[in-house]
């Protein structure tokens, strides 16, 4: 079988006052297989912040939580890798791409044959200015939207797959549940999925780069 690689990115802007007039998920054609645990490694190696691998691990935790069993994504631990590729690992990192790179950058190989995904990567724009107090682009909630790709779902009109970054939002709204859902099976009921970030544990020593 043939693989396919593509990436897909969030743009660094902010914008203000948005409106949307309707809710609807979009799907990128690509999915893991239910039932899979995704297992990735962060690389700590932006200087800017130092906790920034609690927020990556919350991200995928807010994921994990909207069904166990459909779909988990899973921290493993620290890795060294500085960049995107092919390498049978699933890995978050920095790199400074200057200001023509996107804010962060999801990226995914699938087979043609039937539109499994097989290895993501992601990695965020260390030339912005990244924060997890509030302050900046904040980590966890570009970290959230990135895993929106990795699990499939596309850019949308609103929510935490809006393709410009809007300001902080840690937390899954129901359009992109409802791609969720729709590829993976049902959710539990409720507006919206938060992490409840007071049960979390990290271990190792791993953080984004």
């Amino acid at each position: 079988m043939k693989l396919s690689s593509r990436k897909i990115f969030l743009i660094g802007m902010i914008i203000c006052g948005l409106v949307s007039i309707s809710l609807a998920y979009v799907l990128l054609g690509v999915q893991w297989p239910v039932g899979t645990n995704v297992g990735f490694y962060i690389n700590p190696n932006t200087a800017q912040v130092t906790d920034e691998a609690w927020a990556v691990y919350y991200a995928a935790g807010t994921w994990s939580a909207l069904d166990p069993s459909a779909l988990k994504i899973t921290y493993w631990g620290s890795t060294g890798v500085t960049d995107f590729g092919y390498d049978g690992s699933n890995t978050v990192c920095w790199k400074n791409e200057g200001i023509t790179g996107p804010l962060a950058t999801a990226y995914w190989w699938s087979w043609r044959s039937n539109n499994i995904i097989v290895e993501a990567d992601m990695v965020f724009n260390d030339y912005y200015t990244w924060s997890t107090s509030g302050s900046n682009y904040d980590i966890e909630t570009v970290a959230l939207h990135e895993f929106g790709h990795w699990v499939g779902l596309d850019h949308s009109s609103t929510g935490i797959m809006y393709y410009a970054y809007s300001g902080i939002r840690q937390y899954i709204d129901s359009d992109a549940r409802a791609g969720f859902e729709a590829m993976y099976g049902s959710a539990p009921a409720g507006p919206s999925i938060e992490l409840d970030k007071s049960s979390l544990r990290f271990l190792g020593s791993g953080t984004d780069s």
